[in-house]
């Protein structure tokens, strides 16, 4: 009995979590945090793309507009971007 009930949490846990979808306010949040005006752009536009993910399945494209958002310059911000998605 204690082994379903312990499964049963786990599972209703982990469901509320991998729920976790991006909406507008979190994309704006996100953006708001780049460095740079096309980090920002850029952060935004793959995040609002990425609506329908979960919190544990982001995609490449996703964490290359986080890493895009962290440059310090708008050239470096293109850069990044363009070279973590070719690799």
């Amino acid at each position: 009995m204690r082994k379903l009930f312990f499964i049963t949490i786990n599972i209703f846990f982990f469901m509320c979590l991998s729920s976790y979808a991006l909406d507008e306010s979190t994309c704006a949040d996100y953006s708001a945090k780049a460095k740079t005006d096309i980090g920002a752009r850029i952060m935004y536009s793959v995040c609002i793309d990425e609506k329908d993910t979960s919190f544990y399945n982001r995609s490449k494209n996703f964490k290359c507009a986080v890493k895009a958002s962290k440059a310090l310059s708008e050239m470096g911000a293109r850069v990044k971007y363009n070279t973590c998605i070719e690799n």
